[in-house]
C-alpha cells in the first residue's frame, strides 16, 4: 500500500524500450469534511485523518497494465502498454502507449 501523502509514478518498462510513466496523484478526500460536520465526536476523526494521511486519496487507485506486441501490415512489430484505470467519475479509462525503442 502506498502512503497517501505523496504523488507517485508507475513505471512501465521492457528491455530495449524507453520507460513510460503513469502518474498517481494525491487528491483531497471529501470524506474528511464529514468529521467537521460531526462536531466534537469528529475531532478525533480529524486528528486521525491528518496523522495517518487519510485526508488524501490517490487517483487512480487501481491500475492494470498489459504489454502487447502487434504485428503491422509491413510485418514489423511494435510493443504497446495498455493501461486501464478508473477515473474520478468512476469511469473505466484505457490509455495505450507505444513503447519506443531506446
Amino acid at each position: 500500500m502506498l502512503a497517501r501523502k505523496n504523488d507517485y509514478y508507475v513505471s512501465i518498462s521492457q528491455p530495449g524500450y524507453k520507460t513510460q510513466e503513469i502518474p498517481i496523484i494525491r487528491e483531497f478526500n471529501g470524506w474528511f469534511i464529514l468529521n467537521f460536520l460531526l462536531g466534537f465526536p469528529g475531532i478525533i476523526g480529524v486528528v486521525i485523518d491528518i496523522t495517518d494521511g487519510s485526508i488524501w486519496t490517490l487517483k487512480p487507485d487501481l491500475i492494470y497494465v498489459n504489454l502487447i506486441t502487434a504485428q503491422n501490415e509491413d510485418h514489423t512489430s511494435k510493443t504497446y502498454a495498455v493501461v486501464q484505470y478508473i477515473d474520478n467519475q468512476q469511469i473505466l479509462r484505457t490509455l495505450v502507449r507505444e513503447l519506443e525503442k531506446e
